[in-house]
Parts: C-alpha cells; structure tokens; sequence
C-alpha cells in the first residue's frame, strides 16, 4: 500500500484525470485500494492531490460514516 507514496514524485507530472492506484488491502472482510490524483484542475484547486478510498470487492453492502482526523 505505501508504494503509493513512495512513487509519488515519479508520478507527479501524470494527467490531472490520471490517477495512481495502491496496492489493494483488506478491512472489515472488504478490500479496498487508495487512489491519488496528483494535480487537481482548476482555480480553486490546482496544485492540491485528491485522496480517495475505493471499494474494490463485488457485492458488498457496506455503510461508512468519515470523521478524518490529521494527528
């Protein structure tokens, strides 16, 4: 999973539509990978990353409620 960070400054001059995808990981029976998009397009965010979590497994009935926390 953290090969997503790692090449990170390989991959930052990709596409703004372009995404770079982790490896995938297992939680609460699900797997779920992390997608990074390096260059958000646009005034308001060009020069941000949008960070996503992808539910990969087929079927599943999942409900989730975020509270990000940054230590």
């Amino acid at each position: 999973m953290f090969e997503i960070i790692i090449g990170y400054t390989l991959n930052k001059d990709i596409d703004a539509c372009e995404f770079i995808r982790s490896g995938s990981f297992t939680v609460g029976g699900c797997d779920w990978s992390v997608r990074l998009y390096p260059d958000e397009v646009g005034e308001t965010t060009k020069g941000f990353v949008a960070i996503v979590l992808e539910l990969i497994s087929k079927n599943a009935k999942m409900s989730a409620s975020p509270q990000p926390e940054l230590g």
